[in-house]
Parts: C-alpha cells; structure tokens; sequence
C-alpha cells in the first residue's frame, strides 16, 4: 500500500506545531505568570480587605462600648449634679426659713419691747394726768410720796401683753388671745354667743370652760398674771369645783 503524502499538509502541521512549541515559552509561559501574580495580588488584597473588614469590626465594637461607658458616666455625672443641686437648694431653703423665723422672733421681741414701752409710757402719762386732776379737784399740792402710795394701790399691776386672734370654724367666730409677759403661756379662747342657751360645734382643740372663773380676766391677770399661778391640779379642782 502506497502512502501518497501530501508534504504541504505536513509542512503546515509542523509549522504549526514550531509555532505552538514557541508560544508556550516565550507567550504562554509570561501570559500564565503575569495572571497567576494577579490572582496572588487579588488574593492579597482580598485578605487585606478582610483583615481591614475585621479591624473595622473591632474598632466599632470598642467605639460601641466606649460610647455605652460614656453615656453611663454622663448619665451618673448629671445625677450627681442633680443631687448636690437638690441637696444645695434645700439647704438654702432651710436656711432661708431658718432667717425668717429669726427675723420673725426678733420683729416679734421688738413689737413686744415697743407695745410694753408705749404701754409703760401710756400707764405713767395717765398717771400723771390723774394724781393732776385728782390735786386740782380736792384743791391741794401734789405730794410725791403720798400720790405714789395712791397710784401704787390703784395700779392694776402688770401690764397686759397679749396677740388676739380672730377666725371662723366650724360656723362659729373664735377669737383667740396668746398672752405674753407675765402671762406667758396662757392661751384663751372667747366665742359671742346669742345666749348661753345656744348650741355651738367645739373645736378639737377647745379645752375647759372658764367663763366663770374671775381669775381669767384681764383685770385679775393683772394683779395676779399667770406665770405665779401653782400646778395645774389646783386649776383642775377650781374648774371642775366653780
């Protein structure tokens, strides 16, 4: 059997195969180098992308947490203050009400020395005019001894001090007298009735009926004020004995 070859075919294929031969050196080999480097620099950059991804993620967490402590500490730095500024003011305001009871007390001391001043004044200018009229009605020269010894058993004795006060309870109009001075402590209580018939709510604070014991006028506080009164077991047994 007798081969007929047609050597343009075989000089094309070893052409061809020369050609393959120089390609896979000097094209293929660069070509497959250059795409395996950028598959390694993708690579690369890929695992520095997650390493950047995760370093983010860290960073986010400790920015997380930082914040959660700095609001915390905002939070129990604005209630502190909140408490030292409650705690000021209620100092100032205890302060403040402490002054004015004091102011209070001492306008009160003050009104108290005027009235028994004015008071004391008053009693000797009355005095005077009396022991005047009392000279030019029985036509005789003012003595100082005798006319003393005169106003002496006239006098009243201490002077009545005293705060009145009047209000409505319970339908009725009370009017409330806080003695001061001698008769300091002694508080009295006066209602106006129509009648002693008429029928009247009692406050709870109302103590013992006294309208009949003398002893509590101002006439007899005068002469015998309440602070040289004895235990209280005496004014029991007068009350409850008329």
């Amino acid at each position: 059997m007798v081969l007929n070859l047609n050597w343009e075919i075989i000089w094309v294929f070893v052409n061809l195969l020369i050609l393959f031969l120089l390609m896979k050196k000097f094209l293929f080999g660069p070509i497959t180098k250059l795409l395996d480097e950028r598959a390694k620099g993708v690579a690369d950059t890929l695992d520095q992308a997650e390493t950047q991804l995760a370093e983010a993620e860290r960073q986010k967490a400790e920015y997380t947490q930082q914040l959660a402590s700095a609001r915390g500490e905002a939070a129990h730095i604005v209630e502190e203050a909140r408490k030292r500024a409650a705690l000021a003011y209620s100092r100032r305001m205890d302060e403040a009400a402490q002054d004015v009871q004091r102011l209070n007390e001492q306008a009160a001391r003050q009104r108290a020395a005027d009235r028994e001043a004015m008071l004391a004044s008053a009693q000797k200018q009355v005095a005077d005019l009396v022991l005047l009229t009392t000279a030019k009605v029985s036509q005789r020269t003012l003595d100082a001894d005798a006319d003393r010894a005169m106003l002496d058993a006239l006098s009243p004795g201490e002077i009545i001090e005293k705060y009145r006060y009047t209000f409505e309870e319970k339908g009725s109009v009370w009017e409330v007298d806080e003695f001061l001075g001698a008769n300091r402590g002694l508080v009295v209580a006066e209602i106006e009735l129509k009648s002693e018939e008429q029928d009247f709510e009692k406050p709870d604070w109302l103590g013992e009926e006294v309208s009949r014991l003398s002893r509590y006028l101002n006439v007899e506080l005068a002469r015998n004020p309440y602070c040289g009164w004895e235990t209280g077991a005496e004014h029991r047994a007068e009350v409850n004995g008329g």
